[in-house]
């Protein structure tokens, strides 16, 4: 009978097998009994060593969420400039007549109410200025200073003051909420003035010009329930 002796390569580690011949001849019983163990020794000696390792399993880290970006701020109305806020209403920051670069003005108002469009104003009564026009929104400019804001209002929002005053709100809202408040009839028709700042201005002062920071606006009427169509901050233009 043939005997089958199994060994390992030295340099491969592979399994080789080297039948062992007898010097007879070899009867046909002894033949099959020689194929099955060979194939019994094939099959000890498979081809472990060949295969390729498994990723070892272990805890997987989760890639990193963005962080979503801040909301924009929303913008109230001041006597003093105009006041930066939150979805909750807490005050973000402030853009302050004559103290506010114009550069943060423009940046803030652009991340809040969009692009604003340039207006040169050369004939305003108290001298040259620029309004940057944000959809019914403006604010003055005069050279690197921020002097004043107007909101007539926008099918897309009505910016308010912190109080809540603004653009349809009642005379009577108006007396309760400034109660220095001159009302009159000016060459555009009634307004109020609070602060001594506005279409007309204080005795002594260029009308427009800044006197001292304050509300004013435009209303259909002077009767308690009048509404206001207009409202300004610090300077306006009536060239505007």
């Amino acid at each position: 009978m043939v005997r089958a002796v199994a060994r390992r390569g030295a340099v491969t580690g592979r399994c080789l097998t080297a039948p062992v011949m007898p010097s007879r001849a070899l009867r046909p019983a002894a033949l099959l009994g020689t194929a099955l163990l060979l194939g019994v020794t094939l099959a000890g000696c498979g081809g472990s060593d060949d295969r390729t390792d498994e990723p070892t399993g272990g805890a997987t880290t989760a890639p990193a969420v963005p962080a979503s970006p801040a909301p924009p701020s929303q913008v109230r109305l001041g006597a003093d400039g105009l006041i930066l806020v939150d979805p909750a209403g807490a005050t973000t920051g402030r853009l302050d007549f004559s103290t506010a670069g114009v550069g943060t003005v423009r940046d803030a108002l652009g991340r809040a109410l969009g692009a604003g469009r340039d207006n040169p104003l050369p004939a305003c009564p108290q001298g040259p200025r620029t309004s940057v026009q944000y959809d019914g929104f403006s604010v003055l400019l005069d050279g690197t200073r921020f002097v004043g804001w107007t909101e007539r209002g926008s099918a897309e929002r009505n910016l308010t003051t912190t109080g809540g005053l603004g653009l349809q709100s009642s005379l009577a809202d108006v007396r309760a909420a400034l109660p220095d408040a001159v009302v009159r009839n000016g060459p555009r028709g009634p307004e109020f003035t609070a602060g001594g700042s506005g279409p007309t201005a204080s005795p002594g002062v260029t009308p427009g010009a800044m006197a001292t920071p304050g509300l004013s606006g435009l209303l259909d009427g002077t009767t308690p329930m009048s509404r206001v169509t207009s409202m300004s901050g610090g300077e306006t233009c009536s060239a505007a």
